[in-house]
């Protein structure tokens, strides 16, 4: 029987600050321990009305996030956000106007209406590290049984919501499953493997080695040495994330960048053209992979003179080759990440709705018909 212990605001200063399997880090229980006692919306502004708590599951400390129904502006902890106003955005942006993108619309606008009267927001979000892209969580059979049964005696009113499933881990995909969880889509991602160059073509090849000549030539990397750096890493995340995509991302406060990096849960890299620094990146090592999290620039900067995300990119690309280790690149930019080499797989979450009312299912039961009809059309199978 998997050992399994609890932890929220009342009890946070007994768990055990010790190396988990799962931590990419030294001291994530210092991390976590912060947010849940000082308040998730005090690391992420937009994640109001959200607390996190802490499960640890035999060697395995696992961060959650319970949504009671009120935070509907960041798509981290808000299915609505995720699923209906972001993917509107998405949409928005992607697709021309006609018949097609008015049904999608249709379709999104139906879903909203039906999540807003049956609580779709409502739900507990595992494996959630406040990342776009969490480190990996390797459940076996009886490790997802049991931590399924757990989340849904403590919260029966909540849907249970495993993030960042992902298509190379496919026994804890079908753990969790057996467990009583449906799988669906999330996002493509992108992973980029070194061993790419031996078989790249030509334009690849040369793609990547201006974009490294470029960094080495034009920017002075360091990384955390001052206080005012994590502001700094604030203004240029919201900059790009949130000023130029959406206010759906999470928008992070300077104290997430200065509670990850002083955890020593992601690695903090701030690019300089003199003593100026122009973009900054982050990331963590995980079992597998080396993952690409999060990047900042000014994206009003011209591109052509400063090539911020390129620069960024190709540092990410230097470490890969260096410790010859595959690189996560996540989502978005495809069509850059594509002409460096990078093969595109997916990620899933796993949805526990079996406890809840049939009327409290019908906005995942919809989300999951979108989905089947999606992956039908795209003649593909999940995991």
């Amino acid at each position: 029987m998997p050992d399994l212990a609890h932890y929220d605001a009342a009890n946070i200063d007994g768990i055990p600050d010790r190396r988990y399997r799962n931590d990419p880090g030294r001291h994530c229980v210092r991390f976590f321990a912060r947010v849940v006692s000082q308040g998730v919306e005090t690391f992420v502004d937009n994640a109001v009305g959200t607390t996190m708590e802490v499960v640890v599951l035999d060697d395995l400390c696992i961060p959650i996030v319970v949504n009671d129904g009120q935070c509907d502006d960041c798509y981290f902890v808000s299915p609505h956000a995720h699923y209906v106003r972001y993917a509107r955005e998405e949409i928005r942006k992607t697709m021309p106007l006609g018949l097609v993108t008015a049904g999608f619309m249709g379709v999104l606008t139906a879903l909203g209406t039906l999540g807003r009267v049956t609580g779709f927001n409502r739900h507990v979000s595992v494996n959630n590290w406040l990342f776009s892209t969490n480190p990996p969580l390797s459940l076996t059979p009886p490790q997802a049984r049991a931590l399924v049964a757990h989340l849904e005696r403590r919260f029966p009113s909540h849907a249970i919501v495993f993030r960042t499933v992902s298509t190379w881990d496919k026994p804890t995909a079908r753990s969790l499953e057996d467990a009583g969880c449906v799988l669906l889509p999330n996002r493509d991602v992108h992973l980029w493997d070194p061993e790419c160059l031996a078989v790249a073509t030509r334009g690849t090849r040369k793609r990547i080695r201006a974009d490294r000549r470029f960094l080495a030539k034009t920017y002075r990397r360091r990384g955390v040495s001052r206080a005012e750096d994590f502001q700094t890493a604030q203004r240029l995340y919201r900059l790009l994330y949130c000023d130029k995509h959406s206010d759906r991302n999470a928008r992070f406060t300077a104290a997430f960048f200065e509670a990850v990096a002083s955890a020593g849960v992601c690695e903090l890299e701030f690019f300089m053209r003199g003593e100026e620094p122009l973009a900054f990146a982050m990331g963590f090592e995980g079992p597998r992979f080396r993952y690409a999290l999060f990047v900042g620039y000014d994206p009003a900067r011209d591109p052509r003179t400063h090539r911020q995300y390129r620069s960024v990119v190709a540092a990410f690309i230097d470490a890969s080759i260096a410790n010859a280790r595959p690189l996560f690149l996540s989502t978005g930019v495809a069509s850059f990440k594509k002409a460096r080499g990078s093969v595109v797989v997916y990620e899933y979450e796993a949805v526990a709705v079996g406890h809840l009312s049939r009327w409290r299912r019908g906005p995942w039961r919809v989300v999951k018909a979108i989905y089947d009809r999606i992956m039908d059309a795209l003649d593909m199978d999940l995991i």
